[in-house]
């Protein structure tokens, strides 16, 4: 038995027409859950992934449970070869591009997800393919905690509005991965401002701020006597102290610059304040650079010095 059409219609209209909302991508998963529940889909998990072009995130979760409400999760890269992903359904729904039911019941299951959904008092769990136009396949997964599973009719609907979803998480995923480069590439600063429109060709804005210039000395010296690959490593991990003790004390990457990094910390009318800002972040970069040069030492390599 197949939902009434004029409820797929209504619904699939509802999911396309749905607004775009800058708030880190809850608002949609909390709408689509309210919204299936109200049309039979006894849910109590929804999941689906945002895909990107981002150099540390391979797709972002975005994730709601009845319980917990919406939440968003970055997996990196690496989530690949991970074998929680590698053995999940999820894997298995994008490899074959086929929808994917396992019924949660007692006894062996073919996923340890699926295990862990059933010891949290998961019935049934049903996983889509999503395809983009551009040839991604993501996901959306449904988890029902009902006594008897989804229903014939709950998944007819899920299948109906499939296509539709697929539309809307694509363009959910665009938005996303354009303002996750321009944060990655601009700053999170200047990257509201394009995405608003405020630059135009041969206008500027004069900012107040405490700036941070650093740089690895010694570092041609360093790249000369080192395999490229190794230098790259470093570099990371470089990058990954700097930049993030930046960030963690309000200061923002304006770029790098082959071993250098140019930020600032806004003076937003407290001079004082930028000026503690950039030092205990100086402060955090050091300890954290402090830690990477023992890891060096210890590996019988040269530590790096900044200035």
């Amino acid at each position: 038995m197949r939902p009434p059409l004029d409820n797929i219609a209504e619904l699939t209209t509802w999911i396309t027409d749905q607004p775009h909302r800058d708030d880190d991508h809850t608002a949609f998963v909390r709408a689509l859950a309210e919204r299936l529940t109200r049309e039979g889909v006894p849910l109590w998990r929804l999941r689906y992934a945002l895909m990107t072009m981002h150099p540390e995130v391979l797709w972002r979760s975005v994730f709601w449970r009845s319980d917990q409400g919406a939440s968003v999760i970055d997996q990196p890269h690496q989530r690949l070869e991970d074998p929680f992903y590698t053995q999940s359904p999820v894997a298995a729904v994008r490899q074959s591009g086929a929808p994917l039911r396992v019924r949660l019941t007692a006894g062996a299951l073919p996923y340890p997800l699926c295990v862990e959904l059933r010891d949290e008092g998961g019935t049934d769990f049903y996983a889509q393919p999503l395809r983009f136009a551009n040839g991604q396949i993501g996901y959306a997964t449904f988890v029902t905690q009902a006594i008897d599973g989804f229903s014939d009719e709950a998944l007819a609907l899920l299948d109906a509005i499939c296509p539709f979803l697929a539309r809307r998480v694509e363009l959910e995923s665009a938005y996303y991965a354009t303002r996750a480069l321009l944060d990655v590439y601009l700053g999170s600063n200047a990257a509201r401002r394009v995405l608003a429109g405020q630059f135009q060709r041969g206008r500027g804005e004069l900012i107040d701020a405490a700036i941070w210039f650093s740089d690895i000395r010694g570092f041609t010296e360093l790249s000369d006597r080192t395999e490229p690959a190794r230098v790259v490593e470093i570099l990371d991990a470089h990058f990954d102290a700097v930049a993030g003790a930046v960030s963690d004390h309000g200061g923002e990457v304006l770029k790098f610059i082959g071993d250098a990094v140019l930020a600032l910390f806004p003076l937003a009318g407290d001079a004082r304040a930028a000026c503690r800002q950039a030092l205990a972040a100086a402060e955090q970069a050091f300890a954290a650079l402090a830690k990477m040069n023992a890891e060096l030492s210890s590996r019988g390599e040269t530590p790096i010095d900044i200035g």
